[in-house]
């Protein structure tokens, strides 16, 4: 995986819903910081170690040991990640996800087309909120990412709650993007 960050660099996505297939937003992110151990994007609103793995979000989410991201991909390759994440008002939810490398294929976004690794992932994950309560949900995640693009190229995503209902399915896409 190209660590190289430079500030500067900018990747816009889109965001679809994978049921109603529209657009629900876009983002652009922008390299403003790095340091020794993180990126930091749109001055420190959302900060990813240097494989992209995020350490926190723009809502305020903190990351503990995610790693979705890894120095270096082959076809069969698999890992497990277990994180935490903490809410800004100390709510925590732990994870844990089991990721393989299923293949190297062609994918297409509106930013190109890519000679990508696809990784699929399974896992679990339990929420805690600070009254006490909690809830278990089922994940699914499927990414590409391609040599020498330093961010994905696209990512689905679906949590399900035990009970079956689908609370997020979600398509990541690089829409356009520019690195130094």
């Amino acid at each position: 995986i190209d660590t190289n960050f430079k500030i500067g660099d900018s990747y816009r996505y889109r965001e679809i819903d994978l049921f109603t297939k529209l657009d629900t937003r876009t983002r652009t992110n922008r390299v403003t910081g790095i340091t020794d151990t993180e990126v930091l994007f749109n001055d420190g609103q959302l900060v990813t170690d240097l494989f992209g793995n995020i350490l926190k979000r723009p809502d305020g989410i903190r990351f503990t040991g995610a790693q979705f991201f890894i120095p270096e991909y082959t076809v069969g390759k698999k890992w497990a990640t277990r994180f935490r994440l903490t809410r800004p008002d100390g709510a925590t939810s732990d994870t844990d996800y089991q990721l393989k490398v299923v293949a190297r294929e062609q994918v297409t976004v509106p930013a190109g087309t890519f000679e990508a690794y696809k990784i699929e992932g399974q896992g679990w994950g339990t929420y805690f909120t600070g009254s006490g309560g909690s809830g278990n949900f089922n994940l699914q995640t499927r990414y590409w990412i391609a040599p020498g693009i330093r961010r994905i190229v696209a990512n689905e995503y679906m949590r399900k709650h035990s009970s079956g209902k689908v609370l997020n399915s979600e398509r990541l896409e690089l829409t356009a993007y520019s690195q130094a």
